[in-house]
């Protein structure tokens, strides 16, 4: 899973804050992913001025209750199956 952060800008383009990437094995595994990661710059010829860090939560359920959940909002903090209706 790869997560690229933009800021929202109304009248100028998004600028670019960060990536993190997460394995899909760990989640797999059943690893705990649930934590703070540090954002990454792209790579080049990109020259990010990356700084900070975004917490994840994540996990995976084998089967077909994961497969049927395609959309996420986030909501109070937490990114949440389903819209946002």
């Amino acid at each position: 899973l790869v997560f690229s952060l933009y800021d929202y800008d109304k009248y100028t383009k998004d600028d670019f804050m960060g990536v993190v990437t997460i394995p899909i094995a760990a989640l797999a595994r059943g690893d705990d992913i649930g934590k703070t990661h540090m954002l990454e710059s792209r790579p080049l010829p990109h020259k990010d001025k990356v700084t900070g860090s975004i917490t994840i939560e994540a996990f995976y359920t084998a089967g077909p209750a994961s497969a049927t959940c395609t959309k996420w909002h986030f909501a109070n903090g937490k990114f949440r199956p389903g819209s946002a209706e």
